[in-house]
């Protein structure tokens, strides 16, 4: 059969692996060949998968079954598995084995539970939750709590999570993530299990655009399990694990008996959409202050610090309880307020009409409670249901839209350094909380309101006496600044102090809100942003043209009614700032009648635009609107990120000396390498860090034979050494980085989220921290990297968040760069890295590398003494001149072209790199 594509076996024997359980299936082309196969599954370690293909074994202990039990099995037929159990065998798909079981599932269940989970979990004919229960008690009677809880975290949720993992990335046609899969982790916090997401998993998930997807089905597997996940973050952060709320999103009349003190209804439920909505429900309770509205309770001096003691009984939490759409919902009538948290998709598809009308029929002949929509975020534009009052105009009773937008607003009151899911989390729990008893919020949004629909409802929470009046408004609205006050509808204005119950709040804040007529406006709050944002008033806005964007630009914005015009002072230079990141075609638009667009919340774009000398050639916006952008495989590998500090020992280099000296372990010292955490010049000693590193790893598994020198370090006083058992943080840069790039080329590294990127070289016993990023390659990575048009790519990928710098991304930014044939990326390094080279056909880099000097491509003179020569200044000018118009010859620009045209050109490029992709080029042996 050598050669040939086997197709068609038996299943006719089998190794166990123990005394009781799944045995290894194994397959012969016949009841006496002995020649044998095992099946390759679809996905690995789904029982419910298919079987792909058979491969060769080596195997003497191989049990062959009867004949009149062994069953052929061809590709594409459902995954087989044999189970032992006492003195007997069964053979088939999970299905058939539970059902050849019968009544003994029972005598398994009670003695052996661990036996059928694997069966359970790709069968519907066993209750996944109590077999689970039943295994975690049998696994606790047997070794002890400690050992049951890492069964469960560890081995059972983590194995189930990696499967989901699994099914994903090859439904979406990702078949090389095996890797990046196994980094995925879960950790364990109070009663309930948390999920951590590596981040070049979370970054596949996102570039296939199925991380919510698998959300969803870590979600649909909690309630299956019958354990507590909490659900998984949808933000970019790889360096923060997901963080526990105390509401997990569970049943809401559960929840009341487990997780409240005493047992009054709730008043409030939070219904979310499924996608990224149902992900902010475990950062949403009640908050720890209440709202004194008459002042009953006030101090003379709102400032006063320290924790108010108001009468017993007077202070009290609105209690509330959340619920994801598409579950079963509790009794609604139970409830004074519904808060439904919605994306764009909800109202683009049918979700959201769905939910309206299944609230709307349970109260079509009673009272209905104050229904109230807090629409979702995108990140590069405003949610629809704000932006558009004819969206979503079958709201039926959802008439009152709070505007969630505020909490991205430069304006925002609350903690600047939360990430914008938990502000948006922040905001709803506040508003809940304002609804409660005895609110006249609530009082006025049900018994006083007006005749029009909808109402906007603005709320600034955590404010200290010296607010801003801009506090209230967003990029959907001016509510709380003086010229909206003239408006023939004034809104209704509501205060408060915010009386802390002894949490982490300390000190009395204050609120305010407003409730008026829903009218999208942006003039009055993007004046005040650019007060804010440029002091120097170097734009002003000009009442002539306001609101007066041009047709050619406003026909390519979504929503140009949320726009305005500025003219520089004493220029000719005008902006339109927008709510929305603009796209390439209008920034195309804008610079054909010179003009430029900028987002508000761009800061950058804005100071630049402010400072521009002319209109010929506006600077490039930071917040740009791209296309999907394709991931090309040849790049896969080039830029790793710097190791995880949980992932390394460090070892200050006196401790690492000592170590040297006391012990002589070859597989310890084979595997130090310096830690560097900081950009050297080429010129630098190359071990200069003192800090020697080894991988985590390997420490705790000479802890585990008890070698002395692990011992050493554990009680040594200036090693940190994490706790035994700590599970490795990104195993795939450890690896990476530890690999040795190849004779002939250099690793080079540089700073994560910095522009012009400086680059600095990596010694061949050094690794790079995780705040940096390494390629290798020969000079060619110094000259592509840090010209202008990497800055420009860079820029417009960066990832941005209120609560970290920004950042480059592996998926983003790197693996989407594209790349003329000039440029040859070499997989030649081994550890899953690539490196970045010349193509000996181009003449233009030959020319480049020969003329190549790294001291003269550092982004400022002054770091080289040489600077102060006279001419040096002129000297480098014109050779980085040199250097920028071959690299543009390459990608077939010309010495004039702006950086739109660079990102223009890198976008199509892109696209069409897509369409053909070019595969990297593997080393010759």
């Amino acid at each position: 059969m050598t050669g040939e594509v086997i197709t068609d076996l038996a299943l006719a024997g089998y190794v166990p692996l123990r005394s009781q359980g799944l045995a290894l299936p194994c397959y012969a082309s016949g009841p006496h060949s002995n020649a044998w196969y095992a099946a390759v599954c679809s996905i690995d370690g789904d029982h419910s998968g298919r079987i792909m293909s058979f491969e060769p074994i080596e195997a003497d202990d191989v049990i062959r079954l009867p004949a009149s039990s062994a069953r052929a099995v061809s590709i594409g037929d459902p995954w087989h598995d044999v189970l032992l159990w006492k003195d007997d065998f069964y053979v088939g798909t999970p299905a058939i084995i539970v059902a050849q079981l019968g009544e003994r599932i029972a005598e398994i269940a009670s003695n052996a539970p661990l036996i059928l989970l694997d069966l359970a979990m790709a069968s519907d004919d066993l209750d996944r939750a109590a077999l689970v229960q039943a295994a975690y008690v049998h696994v606790q009677a047997q070794w002890g709590t400690d050992e049951a809880e890492r069964w469960q975290t560890d081995i059972f949720v983590r194995q189930c999570l990696m499967v989901e993992a699994r099914r994903l990335l090859a439904a979406a046609g990702e078949h090389n993530a095996a890797d990046v899969i196994r980094e995925l982790e879960v950790g364990r916090m109070g009663g309930s299990l948390m999920v951590e997401l590596p981040e070049a998993l979370r970054e596949l998930f996102l570039s296939h655009q199925i991380l919510q997807a698998y959300a969803e089905r870590a979600a649909a597997l909690s309630d299956e399990i019958g354990i507590i996940l909490t659900p998984i973050s949808a933000e970019d952060d790889a360096t923060a694990q997901v963080e526990l709320s105390s509401l997990a999103v569970v049943d809401p009349i559960e929840r009341n008996q487990r997780l409240r003190i005493d047992e009054t209804p709730a008043r409030v439920l939070v219904i979310a959409s499924s996608g990224r909505a149902r992900l902010l429900l475990r950062h949403i309770r009640a908050p720890d202050w209440n709202p004194d509205w008459d002042g009953r309770f006030r101090p003379e001096d709102r400032g006063t610090l320290g924790v108010i003691s108001p009468p017993a009984g007077q202070l009290h939490r609105t209690r509330l309880d959340v619920v994801a759409e598409g579950t079963h919902l509790p009794e609604l009538e139970r409830y004074a307020v519904i808060i439904y948290i919605a994306d764009d998709e909800a109202f683009e598809g049918d979700r959201a009409r769905v939910t309206f009308a299944q609230i709307q029929a349970v109260f079509a002949h009673r009272d209905a409670p104050l229904c109230i929509l807090a629409p979702t975020l995108p990140a590069q534009m405003p949610p629809s249901a704000l932006a558009n009052r004819s969206v979503a105009t079958e709201r039926q009773l959802f008439n009152t839209i709070l505007d969630t937008s505020t909490v991205r607003s430069p304006f925002w009151v609350g903690n600047s350094k939360r990430s914008i899911d938990r502000r948006f989390a922040d905001l709803v729990s506040a508003t809940a909380q304002l609804l409660g008893e005895g609110s006249p919020l609530y009082a006025w949004l049900t018994e006083d309101r007006p005749r029009y629909e909808p109402l906007i409802l603005s709320i600034a929470s955590g404010m200290r006496r010296d607010r801003n009046e801009a506090v209230l408004s967003s990029e959907v609205s001016s509510a709380g600044l003086d010229y909206v006050r003239l408006k023939d509808s004034e809104p209704e204005l509501f205060a408060w102090a915010e009386m802390p119950f002894g949490g982490e709040r300390t000190q009395v804040l204050h609120g305010e809100a407003t409730v008026g007529r829903h009218d999208p406006d942006f003039r009055g709050f993007i004046e005040a942003v650019v007060r804010r944002e440029l002091q120097g008033k170097l734009l002003a806005s000009d009442h002539r043209i306001v609101g007066e964007i041009p047709v050619s630009i406003a026909d390519l914005l979504r929503y140009p009614h949320l726009s305005a015009a500025f003219r520089r002072e004493r220029s000719d230079v005008i902006c339109a700032v927008t709510a929305e990141a603009p796209n390439l075609q209008a920034l195309r638009a804008a610079a054909k009648i010179g003009w430029s667009i900028v987002r508000y919340s761009d800061r950058e774009g804005l100071q630049g635009i402010a400072t521009s000398k002319t209109k010929q050639t506006p600077p490039l916006p930071s917040d740009i609107s791209l296309p999907k952008l394709n991931r090309l495989g040849r790049n896969r590998g080039l830029a790793i990120r710097g190791v995880d500090p949980r992932d390394v020992i460090r070892i200050p280099a006196d401790a690492y000396y000592q170590l040297r000296e006391r012990f002589a372990d070859p597989e310890l010292f084979g595997a130090v390498r310096w830690y560097r955490s900081s950009i050297n010049l080429f010129q630098d000693p190359p071990s200069s860090t003192g800090i020697a590193a080894i991988p985590a790893a390997l420490f705790f598994k000479a802890e585990e034979r008890r070698d002395e020198w692990a011992r050493f370090l554990r009680e040594h006083d200036h090693v940190e050494v994490p706790s035994a058992g700590l599970l490795a943080k990104r195993t795939s840069d450890l690896r990476a980085s530890w690999v040795e790039p190849v004779d002939g080329a250099w690793r080079l590294m540089f700073e994560d989220g910095k522009l012009p990127v400086r680059f600095g070289p990596v010694d061949r016993e050094e690794i790079a921290a995780q705040t940096f990023f390494t390629i290798d390659g020969d000079a060619t990575v110094v000259l592509l990297f840090s010209s202008r048009l990497f800055q420009v790519w860079a820029r417009a990928t960066l990832t941005r968040s209120p609560s970290w710098s920004s950042r480059f991304s592996i998926t983003r930014t790197f693996e989407t760069f594209p790349l003329p044939d000039d440029f040859v990326i070499i997989r030649d390094t081994g550890g899953g890295r690539a490196s970045l080279r010349a193509s000996p056909k181009s003449t233009v880099l030959e020319t480049l590398l020969d003329k190549f000097d790294e001291n003269l491509l550092v982004a400022s003179n002054s770091a080289f003494g040489s600077s102060k020569v006279r001419g040096y200044s002129d000297f480098r000018r014109e050779y980085l001149k040199e250097v920028e118009e071959g690299l543009l010859k390459i990608f077939g620009l010309s010495p004039e072209a702006t950086d739109l045209n660079l990102l223009e050109c890198l976008v199509e490029m892109n696209r069409n790199a897509g369409n053909n992709p070019a595969p990297a080029v593997d080393a010759k042996p």
